[in-house]
């Protein structure tokens, strides 16, 4: 239940992405969403089974891939704001 209302909820709030930005959504999951552009990417992810924590994590695409998604190197964003 808490998955369905993240993907619903973060879509919604994150929706600028796709139209301010030009990032498509590539992978709407159980506590995942991972938008794209042709160079980076944004995975937002909800952790709604432990810590209930939304973390952030931004990166530049690679071109190295698994089934669904093109890997690249990713910072969390916490961690950029430390800088």
């Amino acid at each position: 239940m808490l998955m369905q209302k993240f993907q619903v909820f973060g879509k919604k709030s994150f929706s600028f992405l796709e139209t301010e930005f030009g990032f498509k959504c590539h992978l709407l999951a159980d506590g995942i969403l991972r938008y794209e552009t042709e160079d980076v990417f944004v995975l937002v992810g909800y952790d709604g089974r432990r810590s209930y924590e939304l973390t952030l994590d931004l990166g530049q695409k690679e071109h190295q891939q698994n089934e669904h998604l093109i890997l690249g190197k990713s910072y969390e964003a916490r961690k950029l704001l430390k800088i």
